[in-house]
């Protein structure tokens, strides 16, 4: 199977409301500010919708890291996608995933959505939050979908990750803590590295994924649906 690697250099900076835009990919298929590398990859979708294309069996799409010190306190990554079927028995599908110290959205066989972010207790010692929704989320060719997850620093030691599913909360975890991890892992995008056990990769179609180093507004994340 052919490799492609290749570089983008644009370093345009992005804007969302006031947040950096760090690392977007969109339906056109272009890549802003990360370096990619794919393996058994299409760039046009399968169905009518414009995206990246996964085929459930062995695509490999991944991005070099973002700097260490990015995705350490707050940030948003908004994602779209549409998940055609779900992932053999006793496996979940990485959305998003940087390995190692896990920050990940992963939708397991019974069609469950997930988000899980490892994090620093104040005793210097790991911790993970991880939120999921109560029942399966819509899934079937077609069907699009827009997920965001937020994590934040709060006051007096605190930390809060959120779960967002077609503009509707779904889920959220608030924990005290020093911080979330310094990450120095790859991104992953519908799927996982080969050598990680437990894992399924996409049968769907993701449209777009953005990473903000800020938390957006409630009333942003709503009109996202």
């Amino acid at each position: 199977m052919k490799k492609v690697f290749f570089t983008l250099l644009l370093t345009a900076v992005f804007s969302l409301s006031g947040a950096e835009l760090l690392f977007e990919i969109n339906k056109q298929g272009s890549i802003a500010l990360v370096q990619c590398q794919m393996l058994g990859f299409s760039g046009i979708g399968l169905d009518r919708f414009v995206g990246y294309s996964f085929n459930g069996r062995d695509s490999l799409f991944w991005f070099e890291t973002l700097k260490k010190e990015q995705l350490q306190k707050e940030f948003t990554i908004v994602l779209t996608a549409a998940v055609h079927s779900l992932p053999p028995e006793k496996k979940v599908v990485p959305l998003f995933l940087r390995p190692g110290f896990h920050n990940c959205i992963a939708i397991d066989s019974s069609g469950v959505l997930s988000y899980s972010i490892w994090y620093l207790k104040t005793d210097g010692t790991k911790g993970v939050i991880k939120i999921k929704t109560e029942k399966s989320i819509r899934i079937g060719k077609g069907r699009l979908n827009r997920i965001v997850v937020t994590a934040e620093t709060l006051a007096n030691d605190q930390l809060r990750a959120r779960l967002w599913y077609n503009g509707g909360l779904v889920g959220e975890k608030t924990v005290n803590g020093k911080g979330f991890f310094k990450y120095s892992k790859n991104i992953y995008i519908g799927s996982a590295p080969k050598h990680l056990t437990g894992f399924s990769v996409l049968d769907g179609v993701i449209r777009s994924v953005q990473i903000c180093n800020n938390v957006l507004p409630e009333n942003e994340i709503v009109k996202l649906r």
